[in-house]
């Protein structure tokens, strides 16, 4: 789910909803020490590959480059990756295979 929490509402509606997710995501990797992995799937890709090629297209480089610069610049806005609904399901079955572990 994404939560808006500032700057222009008429760029908000210009964008397209997956460059938000990404957005949201290169703030969870600036800023957290989450597992790729686990960012990948709660960003609602079904694979960590399939969430790097996206990453790559939208920020020209890999989500561990992007890390390691560690600093977040929004392109679009205040934005939160934040899963307060229904999980994706390979986050769920990600999660219960870390809890099985």
């Amino acid at each position: 789910d994404i939560r808006y929490t500032g700057g222009d509402y008429d760029e908000f509606f210009d964008v397209d909803q997956k460059a938000l997710i990404l957005q949201a995501a290169a703030r969870e990797l600036a800023e957290t020490k989450r597992p790729v992995v686990e960012i990948a799937l709660e960003a609602g890709y079904g694979s960590q590959q399939a969430f790097t090629r996206a990453f790559r297209r939208e920020y020209g480089c890999t989500p561990w480059k992007y890390r390691r610069v560690g600093v977040f610049s929004a392109k679009y806005g205040q934005f939160s990756l934040r899963m307060n609904r229904q999980k994706p399901a390979a986050f769920a079955a990600y999660e219960r295979s870390r809890m099985a572990a």
